[in-house]
């Protein structure tokens, strides 16, 4: 696409601009740099199909605030929960709880609470409660597939190592 291409798109569509500003604002203040490569490219997507625009909108919404220990969990949640047998019949069982992340994403408490409320609000993480053999509500968490959409973008922008 040429430039003169870019701008004739942005002339036609405010709204192109609007996410055009948001990119740029959170570039200038979040230093996420995987989270900036997710958001850059759904912006491309939403200059070369305008008709994403709403839908680059509502996930650009989600990506924003999300912090390098957001993406952590959400990368980790993404794998099978440790000890979960692929034939186990109740289907929370293979779901991560909070102390198997905390457990496997090597950063503290707060911090793996505050991106687990995070990705759960911003509907990346599915959050239900299981009753446990001692009757507590344990929190579990799934990938959902908006989460998974998130990963499909990082995958395609983060460079392999």
């Amino acid at each position: 696409m040429s430039r003169e291409d870019i701008e004739a798109n942005l002339d036609q569509n405010p709204q192109l601009l609007t996410l055009t500003n948001r990119v740029l604002w959170a570039a200038g203040h979040s230093g996420q740099d995987r989270v900036l490569r997710i958001l850059a490219g759904f912006l491309a997507d939403a200059i070369r199909q305008p008709s994403l625009a709403d839908e680059v909108t509502a996930l650009m919404g989600s990506l924003e605030s999300l912090s390098e220990h957001h993406i952590r969990v959400l990368e980790l949640c993404s794998t099978p929960a440790p000890d979960a047998a692929a034939n186990e019949p109740n289907p929370l069982a293979r779901y991560w709880n909070e102390k198997q992340i905390l457990e496997h994403a090597g950063f503290r408490s707060e911090l793996v609470a505050v991106a687990l409320r995070g990705l759960a609000g911003a509907g990346l993480l599915d959050d239900r409660k299981n009753d446990t053999w001692d009757s507590v509500l344990t929190p579990m968490f799934q990938v959902t597939e908006m989460g998974n959409a998130v990963l499909d973008a990082l995958r395609k922008v983060t460079p392999a190592d």
